[in-house]
């Protein structure tokens, strides 16, 4: 992946999503939050610029938090990046500032990564119960890739991701850090869609949610 990006620096083939978590599975932290901050920066994210090496030439990566209006423009940036960069912060320094802006960057980037996160999901089963077709949940790592069409920071890219780290994010420490951030908890909690109910989930994933269009979610 290194090699790929130091001979097309404008990554045309996307090692920038996998790399960063890579990084991570080996150890090499600092490496995976310099590269993750890379693309991150303000020239390459906002004006289109292709860093140097494909944000290979590893050095030494910012300890320094955002201001808040940079860490509010990552809201819009690439989901897995950010999940990388909050995650090798963490590893890095613990829960400080910076790790709390990358995590909650990233829980409005791509909502669906933390959702399943925190509540321990990891891949839709399909059952057949009656002659009907019954989708749920469970704990088995997915066995391939999703290779369907996508959109920025979409369940496809979610599902890719989670492929990879999710078992990262599984760590007790790390997990527990993740689920006790006000901030970007926030961000997956649901509301019921029934009428006149109001009531809001007190944990992700607690209450059922559409298999169809996978915004309507209910209490029972």
């Amino acid at each position: 992946m290194i090699e790929m990006l130091r001979l097309c620096p404008g990554d045309n083939m996307a090692q920038r999503t996998w790399l960063g978590s890579n990084l991570i599975r080996v150890g090499r932290l600092a490496d995976a939050l310099y590269f993750a901050q890379t693309w991150l920066s303000p020239g390459p994210a906002d004006r289109g610029e292709i860093p140097l090496k494909g944000g290979t030439d590893f050095k030494a990566p910012s300890r320094d938090p955002m201001t808040d209006g940079r860490a509010k423009d990552l809201e819009f940036s690439c989901g897995s990046l950010l999940y990388t960069a909050a995650l090798a912060s963490f590893k890095l320094w613990g829960d400080s500032l910076q790790a709390q802006q990358y995590l909650r960057a990233a829980s409005k980037a791509n909502p669906n990564i933390l959702m399943r996160i925190l509540g321990r999901v990891t891949r839709p089963g399909m059952f057949r119960i009656n002659c009907l077709v019954v989708q749920i949940w469970t704990l088995k790592r997915s066995d391939e890739l999703n290779n369907s069409s996508r959109s920025l920071n979409g369940p496809e890219d979610a599902h890719d991701y989670l492929w990879l780290s999710q078992d990262l994010w599984m760590v007790p420490e790390v997990w527990n850090w993740a689920n006790n951030d006000p901030g970007a908890k926030e961000s997956v909690l649901k509301t019921c869609s029934r009428d006149g109910c109001g009531k809001r989930e007190t944990k992700a994933t607690q209450f059922k949610l559409c298999s169809g269009c996978r915004l309507v979610c209910f209490t029972l």
